[in-house]
């Protein structure tokens, strides 16, 4: 099943960010400021640096790479790729950051190699205990996706995203029943619309209360899954 999330991160300083910095930034001094992180997800030029504002996040990042999260002030934040040889400007969008949210900006190029920057607000639903995912697509075309138990036979099975397209701007999690259990392996995997062969797959551990974002990414041909820092809250 899929979970609209409705519910706000009320006590951002009470979210443990696991594999990421947190502390990042300025810290302009109060806890409920908002939080984002930049993702690179394209493999031309070979390496960016990412700004917001004027603010280095990052240099030289290179594809499937993002930055810790940092703290900014609520307002409009200008969100900058930069080649990281040239320093020119790839991708600059004037994006809105609200109190007591964290934000996963990710820039790609889509199939019309055309820039594109997705900004997604990292709010899952901390009423459930269960492992949780959102899984955005950055690939050149619409993708079926499926999130199953390790090895499963996905033959005659539906996919837990359907039709997926390219650069979507809503992106629900995808409650992963635990089942009482503290943590589960799952499989995801991604096929053509329609089709039963993967073209790329991943397996991950959910924990409790765990909730994991993985990029479908895209170089050249090749389809890709890229596994974000974990947020637990």
């Amino acid at each position: 099943m899929r979970t609209v999330t409705s519910a706000i991160l009320a006590s951002i300083c009470a979210v443990t960010l696991v594999g990421c910095g947190g502390s990042g930034g300025t810290i302009i001094g109060t806890d409920h400021n908002p939080r984002i992180r930049l993702v690179d997800a394209f493999s031309t030029p070979a390496t960016a640096n990412l700004l917001v504002d004027n603010q280095v996040l990052k240099t030289g990042a290179t594809y499937e790479s993002a930055t810790d999260y940092n703290i900014f002030e609520n307002g409009n934040h200008q969100i900058k790729f930069l080649d990281g040889t040239t320093a020119a400007e790839l991708q600059n969008s004037t994006q809105l950051l609200e109190l007591n949210q964290f934000y996963t900006a990710i820039a790609y190029r889509n199939s019309s190699n055309t820039w594109s920057l997705r900004l997604l607000s990292d709010k899952p639903d901390i009423s459930t205990a269960d492992g949780q995912l959102r899984i955005p697509n950055t690939a050149n075309n619409p993708v079926d996706i499926y999130v199953t138990d390790v090895d499963a036979d996905i033959t005659a099975a539906s996919p837990t995203i359907a039709s997926e397209d390219p650069g979507a701007t809503a992106h629900d999690y995808v409650v992963v029943p635990l089942s009482g259990a503290a943590a589960k392996n799952v499989e995801i995997r991604v096929t053509a619309v329609g089709s039963k062969v993967p073209i790329a797959t991943t397996t991950l551990e959910l924990n409790a209360h765990e909730a994991k974002t993985v990029v479908v990414t895209q170089s050249g041909a090749t389809v890709d899954l890229y596994k974000l820092p974990t947020v637990t809250y």
